[in-house]
């Protein structure tokens, strides 16, 4: 395993990261490591505004609260929560771990302290 990787799954094992750390993230899963799903719980409107490049999903805040098993096919896989300043991914990221997800982590800073490419 190359010191790259070694990196990336190191900060897959935090509870919340930062955005240069998505940005290299991002970098290493487009070259097949590691492997997580990046979710952008914003709602669609703001979605449809300006997105992370490598979102995997949109699953609004909103809708979510309407229909919990949403994501139930994702619960063994690492996944990144991202919004727009960090609060509802906070809040979603909560709830998730409350329901047994394996991995959630919050991205601090959100799509507004995002450095790299968007949409």
């Amino acid at each position: 395993m190359s010191q790259k990787e070694k990196k990336a799954f190191e900060v897959l094992k935090k509870d919340e990261i930062t955005t240069e750390e998505l940005q290299q993230l991002l970098v290493e899963r487009d070259e097949k490591n590691p492997s997580f799903l990046l979710i952008d719980v914003r709602e669609r409107e703001e979605y449809n505004v300006e997105k992370i490049v490598g979102v995997d999903l949109l699953v609004p805040t909103s809708e979510f609260y309407l229909d919990t098993s949403i994501l139930d096919e994702h619960k063994n896989k690492t996944i990144v929560l991202q919004c727009r300043s960090g609060a509802r991914s906070n809040s979603m990221q909560q709830i998730l771990n409350g329901f047994g997800y394996k991995k959630v982590i919050n991205l601090l800073g959100g799509i507004l302290d995002y450095g790299g490419p968007k949409d």
